[in-house]
């Protein structure tokens, strides 16, 4: 059976318009399956004990429209399938109406704390006992290409404020970075129809990054890569005029 969650928009979630922001969105799909999984006991405290841990592989969103402040949504997520290294979660977000909204889709690994390998989800009985087989409207996280010659770019140095428990940069830390990168006129016009974001390797307090993305009408797509070149984390944004 699939699970279900509430959240209320903050003020602090929102942008100058009054709603939630991509990364809050990104937030409370975490968070509904974080409370998922703990509650089918693989979440992230017991498993950590056995010295894993998930992690983030790709992410999609979309959204027909973003929640306002103060009101109250519902996560409705499960687990749709897996292979020996991902699973994916699908994701349905419900406005107090009971209207979809979103949509999204997560792909998680579960690695080895100290080898940093990824472990046979397979082998957990526990856990592929609770797949629902029930897909989405939406297609499922893409692939991100490569980046045009002419990409932008801002640098970055991760801190205190970007890092989790896992002494890491938070993922929705990644989309915040990117979505700071444009102009506040591209918000004014349009909103971001649908994200994919990929992630590659992890970075950490005091790292030395750089953000390089391209703005088009429909689509913006980002790179994060650390100092010495190497691609930690891909994005693409579609875009639709706002109403």
């Amino acid at each position: 059976m699939a699970q279900k969650f509430h959240f209320t928009i903050y003020p602090q979630e929102c942008d100058y318009k009054g709603l939630a922001t991509l990364r809050t969105i990104g937030n409370h799909l975490l968070n509904a399956a974080g409370m998922a999984a703990k509650e089918l006991s693989f979440g992230i405290e017991l498993i950590q004990a056995q010295n894993l841990t998930w992690v983030l592989s790709r992410l999609t969103i979309e959204m027909t429209r973003y929640p306002a402040q103060n009101e109250y949504i519902e996560i409705e997520t499960w687990i749709e399938d897996c292979n020996k290294i991902t699973s994916a979660r699908n994701f349905k977000i419900y406005d107090s109406q009971q209207n979809i909204i979103g949509y999204a889709c997560a792909l998680w690994a579960m690695i080895d704390l100290a080898t940093r390998r990824p472990t046979n989800l397979l082998e957990w009985t526990d856990f592929i006992q609770h797949i629902i087989p029930e897909s989405l409207p939406i297609e499922r996280p893409v692939r991100i290409g490569e980046l045009h010659e002419n990409a932008q770019t801002i640098q970055h140095t991760v801190k205190y404020s970007d890092i989790d428990m896992n002494e890491h940069s938070n993922s929705m830390k990644y989309i915040e970075w990117m979505t700071d990168c444009l102009p506040l006129e591209r918000f004014r016009k349009s909103f971001i129809k649908r994200c994919d974001i990929n992630y590659m390797h992890e970075t950490v307090f005091g790292d030395e990054i750089v953000i390089a993305f391209t703005d088009t009408p429909d689509k913006s797509q980002f790179e994060v890569k650390l100092a010495d070149g190497k691609s930690c984390c891909k994005a693409q944004f579609c875009w639709r005029e706002n109403p």
